[in-house]
């Protein structure tokens, strides 16, 4: 007999530890065992926003090319909730120039086998360094390759998937490289 779903009975801390295992494996359809259609991420702060298998499937596939680690610490379970601090790391913030980002806090809730929704919070200190950045590189993006950023952000917004994640590591890296030529005497 075959068993489908994430496994028996894991408890929410047993199902964070395996989408954290999963995620930093890159093994994307092992991710995807802990979420189903109603499934949500929010992070705190930003316009992040995702629902359902194809927006977390997309944003897996992106990570997945960024080679993100999560790695969590004092981890906490209040009954079908496990609340923990995350430190990231990926190819998009080493590109960026940017220490790992940090989540004071980041909620995981449970429902079931499934992760129903994860609400992350950044510390202030990463959003700032994120912002700062992105509020250089979009308008060099944006005039240095229009097409380019209008096919990655359709109607505004970043377009998460395997080939944005190349993309945007190669244009972070020209952007960086750009900067530095400029500053050469």
């Amino acid at each position: 007999m075959l068993v489908s779903g994430c496994s028996k009975e894991m408890t929410p801390e047993g199902i964070v530890r395996a989408y954290i295992k999963a995620q930093n494996s890159h093994n994307i359809d092992e991710k995807m065992k802990y979420f189903d259609e109603e499934t949500a991420f929010i992070m705190q702060g930003s316009e992040m926003r995702l629902r359902g298998e194809e927006e977390i499937r997309s944003m897996s596939q992106y990570d997945s090319v960024l080679h993100t680690e999560l790695i969590i610490e004092n981890l906490q379970v209040d009954g079908n909730t496990v609340i923990c601090e995350i430190t990231e790391r990926n190819l998009w913030l080493e590109a960026a120039g940017l220490p790992p980002l940090h989540y004071d806090s980041t909620l995981f809730y449970i429902i079931g086998d499934r992760i129903r929704k994860i609400v992350s919070f950044p510390s202030d200190s990463s959003i700032q360094g994120m912002m700062d950045v992105l509020n250089k590189f979009i308008p060099w993006l944006a005039s240095t390759y229009p097409y380019e950023t209008m096919d990655m952000m359709p109607g505004g917004e970043f377009e998460y998937s395997a080939e944005n994640a190349e993309r945007i590591i190669a244009l972070l890296n020209e952007w960086r490289n750009s900067l530095e030529k400029r500053d050469q005497p």
